[in-house]
């Protein structure tokens, strides 16, 4: 799944596989458990632009920001 969020959504919580990034070929490198993070730290500035922040089998997602509980 892709998300285009307006600006102001700096929390993210969800449940799934982290607290690292993972795909298919990492799957027992992460732990599957709630986890918080912010959207920014979802984000690595690949060159040239990759796909990044992934998170395999993740289950739900919460997103919030300074007006908006994460949930």
């Amino acid at each position: 799944m892709k998300m285009i969020l307006p600006g102001g959504f700096e929390h993210v919580r969800y449940y799934g596989y982290g607290p690292v990034e993972n795909y298919p070929d990492r799957m027992l490198s992460a732990i599957l458990a709630v986890h918080s993070s912010t959207v920014e730290a979802q984000h690595f500035p690949f060159v040239p632009p990759s796909e990044n922040g992934g998170h395999e089998g993740t289950r739900w997602v919460c997103f919030g920001g300074k007006d908006r509980d994460v949930g």
